[in-house]
């Protein structure tokens, strides 16, 4: 017991460490597209990102619409045999997939 707790103490010294130097050591980098103009043209370094970032939404609203037809079928089930926690439990599922097919919508309304 008392090695696992030494080493954790260790762990959590060379994490601290770690996030320490990475905080010290950190070099602000500033892009300049043009010298003779000042608008900086970032779009090749952006749109890869915001390329993987619609191709995640579009497959978390995939699996929402999926998780949303579960929960429809469990609500269905449940009150067909009158199950209160099954129609709860449908609920929850029905509520987390219009949340997750609806995710692009969400994140546009949060201003991300």
């Amino acid at each position: 017991m008392k090695q696992i707790k030494n080493l954790f103490r260790q762990t959590k010294k060379i994490i601290s460490l770690a996030m320490l130097f990475c905080t010290i050591f950190t070099v602000p980098v500033f892009a300049n597209g043009n010298k003779n103009n000042n608008n900086v043209d970032t779009s090749a370094i952006t749109q890869p990102i915001n390329n993987l970032a619609t191709l995640f939404t579009a497959i978390i609203a995939a699996i929402g619409v999926i998780v949303l037809a579960k929960g429809i079928f469990e609500v269905a089930s449940a009150y067909n045999q009158q199950d209160t926690a099954g129609v709860s439990q449908g609920l929850k599922g029905i509520v987390s997939g219009l949340l997750m097919a609806f995710i692009g919508t969400v994140i546009t309304i949060m201003g991300l």
